[in-house]
């Protein structure tokens, strides 16, 4: 007995919901950046049916919260219930009022009303609130993954091809996110299965549905749109003459072409409705067309921080070597559709160039470049589908490769922890070819210093450089006012900053230390304390980011490199002490200079741990004093740390 589709795809939602409810029944994930408004939205929806805040809303958002966790408290959520919160708005947060003396957000809330359902059914279940952002999202996939099995018409292999980049830590990393690019990434993904099944007007529709959220696939609606018109019409006059005396194809391609151009524009007249402006992120000045660039452009496709290219290596790198070989070989002929798909992805990048913020944050890879690989992801398929060679060979390289890279990516060898580090991948290449890699500077300095808002660091002649096995390799600086080594190096410039990227390096401790440090160096004397909150610390030598009165060490060893001056005499230099919290009773030996000052048990809870120093340990010049942490641990779930000790100040 043959199943129908549409009972298929009826029992897949009410498994996804079962099994979503199941799954994270007692779980908590945090709610980050722009969810505060998306959950505000959902429950404005529900309490009064429209997205515009009030205080109603914030109550009952923050009483779900507390449900789970009563003591609960969020500055943000909390600011919003005074009057005064509103007069001086959050970056980032931002609502603003309207003609109509009503609050709204300047993300459309598209998002949060989908999500309304399953928002609803968690707060009866007293479910933690973000939850139904994974469960909406977890939703939407599997109806993705329902239209790549089911209703895609193309062979096995195909459909694999699809289908493997689709369950990855990537998209896992996403569909836990309280953001909508999972939800738009599975608006995609069917929107291009309608689209290879000639189903342009349909497909087109769900990419303007999905440009909902994000306006920049709005491009990629019209094109669809566009596409079926010359796929299914011709170009002839004969084929557009019996086009044209076909009255009935007529009018439903015009009432269809109407209503994807009502959906594209829908975002722009709720906000010309209620603002008297089309967008107010545009005129907030939160995007800046001066910023498109092509090296914007290179970067959402291949930046080794953020880039396409860590989600999806051997589907972009295969089609860079099919296309290459075509035009320069005449070698394996190419379709016109994986080219149509790879001009879609990039059209629509265009317009993501133009924001302020070039490094917003994401999960394993930039927000954009998540959504805009779908169109790369179905082009690699398509051209599999041509090639002229042992396609098993392909396939099989193709599933190992896959399987390769979601084991390092569980690794973390791949991807970075937050947008404020550098990816394993990005270090490697600034290690061992500097040159191959000069990022947009907001990216370098942000993952560098790791805070977004880097303010005056670079005044008074400081710089940010890269070090590997203790050699300088690359070295950032203001072009006006920086100070580069003097070693062999070539240059890269991005006004007002420029890279040194130093060949062979520049030679500047004896330790096997990398990762970032600031010159000019600390300079350290009898007496100087260094606080938690000095710019000496950094993520990449193994510290986590400042908290309020102190910062944890994190992995397995954590370094410090300064100077100490030639009119400085080293021998009154005796001891160290530190002052802190050690996590439970920890293991750990201390080394400065490669000199081991102490190894054994540290159990401390705000307090000093004087260590003494061999006479002749610290030298005039460039030291650094190295913590081995022998058992360190994470602190709690889902958070990515390993932390030993958290640091105050260190006193010489």
């Amino acid at each position: 007995m043959k199943i129908h589709k549409t009972y298929i795809l009826l029992m897949v939602i009410i498994s996804t919901v079962f099994f979503t409810t199941m799954f994270l029944k007692g779980k908590t994930y945090p709610i980050t950046g722009d969810g505060k408004e998306y959950i505000l939205m959902t429950q404005g929806f529900i309490n009064h049916g429209s997205p515009d805040l009030r205080s109603e809303d914030l109550h009952s958002v923050i009483a779900d919260f507390k449900k789970v966790q009563p003591n609960f408290s969020d500055p943000y959520l909390d600011c919003k219930k005074e009057a005064n919160c509103f007069d001086n708005p959050m970056v980032n947060y931002v609502y603003f009022t309207s003609v109509k003396n009503t609050l709204y957000s300047w993300h459309f809330p598209a998002y949060s009303l989908v999500n309304v359902p399953m928002h609803y059914l968690f707060s009866k279940l007293d479910y933690w609130p973000t939850l139904s952002f994974v469960a909406t999202n977890a939703l939407f996939f599997a109806i993705a993954l329902f239209f790549v099995i089911f209703i895609l018409k193309e062979s096995f292999i195909y459909k694999i091809l699809i289908i493997v980049p689709m369950l990855t830590g990537t998209t896992y990393a996403y569909l836990l996110w309280n953001h909508p690019e999972s939800f738009t990434f599975s608006l995609s993904i069917i929107s291009l299965v309608l689209l290879k099944n000639n189903s342009y007007k349909t497909s087109a529709i769900i990419m303007a549905l999905a440009a909902l959220q994000n306006q920049p696939l709005g491009i990629v609606a019209g094109l669809f749109f566009l596409y079926g018109l010359v796929t299914n019409i011709g170009l002839s006059r004969k084929e557009l003459g019996l086009f044209i005396t076909n009255k009935r194809k007529v009018s439903s391609t015009i009432l269809c072409g109407l209503i994807i151009f009502f959906i594209i524009l829908l975002p722009s007249l709720f906000y010309y409705y209620y603002f008297n402006v089309p967008n107010l992120i545009v005129e907030h000045k939160f995007v800046d067309r001066a910023l498109v660039s092509p090296h914007r452009l290179y970067e959402i496709f291949f930046d080794l921080n953020q880039g396409m290219i860590l989600f999806i290596p051997f589907q972009m790198l295969t089609l860079i070597i099919v296309f290459v070989s075509h035009f320069f070989y005449h070698k394996n002929k190419i379709h016109k559709l994986p080219i149509f798909l790879i001009f879609l992805s990039v059209i629509a990048a265009i317009p993501c160039l133009s924001t302020i913020n070039w490094n917003p944050g994401g999960q394993n890879i930039l927000r954009y470049s998540y959504w805009l690989s779908v169109p790369i992801i179905f082009s690699f398929a398509e051209v599999y589908s041509t090639l002229k060679i042992k396609k098993w060979l392909l396939l099989l390289l193709f599933i190992t490769v896959s399987a390769a890279l979601t084991f390092l990516s569980a690794n973390n060898f791949v991807f970075s922890r937050d947008c404020l580090e550098h990816s394993p991948v990005a270090k490697f290449i600034m290690g061992g070819y500097p040159l191959f890699y000069n990022p947009d500077p907001e990216i370098f300095i942000e993952r560098s210093l790791s805070k977004e808002n880097y303010g005056s660091f670079f005044n008074s002649n400081k710089s940010l450089a890269f070090i590997h096995q203790g050699f300088i390799k690359k070295q950032l600086l203001s072009q006006r006012d920086g100070k580069h080594f003097g070693c062999k190096s070539s240059s890269v410039r991005f006004p007002p900053f420029v890279y040194y990227n130093y060949h062979s390096g520049c030679k500047l401790i004896d330790q096997d230390i990398s990762g970032v440090i600031t010159l000019p160096l600390m300079s350290v004397h009898t007496g100087s304390v260094i606080n938690f909150d000095s710019e000496i610390f950094n993520t990449s030598l193994g510290w986590s980011k400042p908290e309020a009165s102190y910062r944890w060490s994190d992995g397995n060893s954590s370094h410090l490199i300064f100077n100490i001056d030639s009119d400085q005499n080293t021998s009154t230099l005796k001891s160290v002490t530190i002052t802190g919290t050690s996590y439970g009773k920890i293991i750990a030996a201390i080394k400065i200079n490669d000199v081991t000052i102490f190894d054994g048990v540290i159990a401390i809870n705000n307090e000093d741990k004087q260590f003494n120093v061999p006479a002749g340990t610290f030298r005039q010049g460039v030291n650094s004093i190295t913590f081995i942490w022998k058992n360190p641990t994470p602190p709690s779930q889902g958070d990515y740390r390993r932390i030993s000790f958290a640091l105050e100040k260190i006193t010489f």
